[in-house]
């Protein structure tokens, strides 16, 4: 998930550059992509604590 992750950050700032976007505008997304793939993140990593401990 990370490299996903990292790899749609880096995809959005291809495109900020060559639309000349402004960085405001891809550091409003990157925090939105960057915010699910935390959420999701934690979600994996809890299950994975629940069947490793049996909780």
């Amino acid at each position: 998930m990370a490299e996903i992750c990292n790899i749609g950050v880096g995809e959005m700032a291809d495109l900020m550059n060559k639309n000349g976007d402004d960085y405001s505008k891809y550091e409003e997304w990157a925090k939105k992509l960057q915010g699910v793939y935390a959420t999701q993140s934690k979600e994996i990593q809890d299950a994975y604590t629940s069947i490793a401990t049996g909780q």
